[in-house]
């Protein structure tokens, strides 16, 4: 998946030399209330790359993504160890797709950061698992559901010595759109594999 990178490049540049961190008061004090289709905090889906640069100042990093989008990494750290961060997908400068790890973050239905993917049953909705890949520099197991419907992703996340899986990050996109989940790492499946995961059963 794209956000590999964006996970690879935490451990390799909190920033650049030289180049300031977001304030880490932001992941403390913003609102990171998720809804689905819209917007993450004050980040709505549709804000200019300027705008988004003024609330959340310089990014850490920045790359290419697919469909010629470009993708901007704002990395959080917290008493000296990372937190979080918050990543933005933009189309011809217009944000696409958002995501955050923080761990303040959570749903507008209740959903909250670092719960089991038995919490998304209680939606009794319909779930796409899109993804499922190995963050393999770190041995991170990763399962990425995608709501197209509602136009929100959930990716969960599980390291080799723990016991499930759990929530590790959220994206919104627009609704009826695919989201940001397509890359899968898992020697034992294929794009054939891929399936809606019925009302109750998400795995």
């Amino acid at each position: 998946m794209r956000r590999l990178l964006s996970h690879i490049a935490v451990l390799i540049a909190i920033a650049a030399p030289g180049e300031a961190l977001p304030s880490a008061s932001f992941s403390e004090t913003a609102d990171l209330l998720v809804v689905p289709g819209h917007r993450i905090g004050g980040l709505e889906l549709g804000m200019k790359r300027e705008k988004m640069r003024e609330v959340l100042g310089h990014a850490g990093s920045e790359y290419p993504a697919a469909h010629k989008r470009v993708q901007e990494v704002w990395f959080y750290d917290k008493d000296g160890h990372a937190e979080g961060q918050i990543e933005v997908q933009y189309a011809n400068g217009v944000a696409v797709s958002i995501g955050t790890s923080l761990p303040r973050s959570a749903s507008d239905d209740g959903i909250v950061h670092g719960s089991a993917i038995a919490g998304l049953n209680a939606r009794n909705v319909p779930l796409r698992l899109t993804a499922y890949f190995v963050y393999r520099s770190g041995g991170v197991d990763v399962k990425c559901f995608d709501d197209v419907r509602a136009g929100i992703v959930y990716e969960f996340s599980k390291a080799a010595d723990a016991p499930e899986y759990v929530l590790s990050e959220f994206w919104v996109h627009a609704r009826g759109t695919p989201g940001t989940c397509s890359r899968d790492d898992d020697p034992r499946a294929s794009v054939k594999r891929r399936r809606t995961v019925a009302p109750g059963a998400a795995k």
